[in-house]
């Protein structure tokens, strides 16, 4: 036992011993060598190429394994060798957003290319970014100007779109002028007299009906006072007679109407044949207006209510006609015409609806009801 504590004893200080000479070598190596080992001048400048430092086999840092850095490095050169894989750069591929008969596609390539049973699961439907063009009026995408609006047009055809250009602008201001104008206080002395003499007649009626009603009283009464007696036997034979002689009657004008009903045939028929031309003749006018409204102003939708789009007439006026392009001053704009053609045809919308404000709702609790500590 004592033996071992002894080795250990002797191991204790040999490290003890170790330590200190390693400790004392390492600040004393860099006293041995020279200047020129440990310090080292550029005398070549910043132009010219410097050399590598290597480090020298006594400075170099224990901490560093040679042996491990020549491998990390042998690795480093292997992989440098191998060749990479370049990463092929992928082609953008543009898909189109606009379907062949103008609607907006709604569905990417990959999920166009989903299985037919997987796609209603993955796909969510979405609604239709363009607006049912309407059918009520016949719009064209671009509106031809007339001949009188040209820059070097004829004179007659040049006054007919300044006279509708003028009763335009007359038309909107008699309308401002309407929409302006205060309202009619009290009423005309022709409805004041008409009101007068309903007045005096229903006061007539109402008496005349007072009398009416008083003399049907009394002829009621008259009638409950009159007691019907019994009637004789000849009465009776005379009523009977006049009965079946009234049904005869009867009978032969049913008979007579009917042999006149067979012989106005021919009118009947003619009657049946104005009906028709009457009936095509209808149907040809209601063709004809539901074409015109075809090609009338349409209406746009402003807000959520459709109103009319009003548009001055653009025309140029007879002292500012040049006859050439170059000096000629234009009037309206393209982007203003694009805009008005897509309102017209329903493709745009100015503004949104009103939301209707709601009114502010309180709740009141119908009961009160005891907490349990209250209790």
């Amino acid at each position: 036992m004592a033996r071992k504590r002894k080795l250990q004893r002797i191991q204790e200080v040999g490290a003890e011993v170790e330590a200190a000479i390693l400790e004392k070598g390492e600040a004393t190596k860099l006293q041995t060598y020279d200047d020129e080992h440990l310090f080292a001048v550029d005398t070549a400048g910043s132009k010219a190429k410097k050399a590598k430092k290597e480090k020298e086999p006594g400075v170099w840092s224990s901490k560093v394994v040679p042996a491990k850095a020549k491998a990390i490095e042998e690795k480093i050169k292997k992989i440098a060798a191998k060749p990479q894989p370049k990463k092929q750069a992928t082609a953008s591929t543009m898909e189109n957003l606009w379907g062949s008969d103008g609607a907006a596609i709604t569905t990417t390539a990959a999920e166009r290319a989903l299985d037919p049973y997987v796609a209603p699961a993955l796909i969510k439907k979405k609604a239709a970014l363009v607006r049912k063009a309407s059918t009520k009026y016949k719009i064209k995408p671009v509106e031809v100007a007339a001949a009188g609006q040209s820059y070097h047009p004829e004179f007659e055809s040049h006054q007919d779109v300044l006279a509708e250009a003028v009763a335009k602008k007359l038309e909107k201001q008699a309308q401002r002028e309407a929409d302006r104008a205060r309202i009619k206080k009290g009423l005309s002395e022709e409805t004041k007299a008409f009101i007068n003499d309903k007045d005096s007649d229903d006061e007539d009626a109402a008496e005349n009906s007072d009398d009416n009603n008083s003399d049907d009283e009394t002829a009621e009464g008259a009638r409950k006072l009159k007691v019907h007696e019994k009637y004789t036997r000849s009465e009776r034979n005379r009523q009977a007679r006049h009965k079946k002689l009234t049904k005869e009657i009867e009978t032969r004008k049913a008979e007579k109407k009917l042999l006149k009903q067979i012989n106005t045939v021919n009118s009947i028929t003619g009657e049946l044949n104005k009906k028709d031309k009457l009936a095509r003749k209808q149907k040809e006018v209601k063709k004809f207006l539901l074409e015109k409204k075809l090609e009338e102003e349409p209406e746009i939708l402003m807000g959520g209510k459709k109103q009319k789009l009003n548009r001055d007439t653009l025309v140029t006026l007879t002292e500012d006609l040049s006859g050439n392009l170059r000096t000629l001053k234009p009037k309206g704009s393209v982007l203003q015409d694009r805009f008005d053609s897509m309102l017209k045809r329903n493709m745009i919308e100015i503004g949104k609806p009103k939301k209707k404000s709601q009114k502010a709702t309180k709740f009141v609790p119908k009961h009160k009801y005891r907490n349990d500590d209250e209790i």
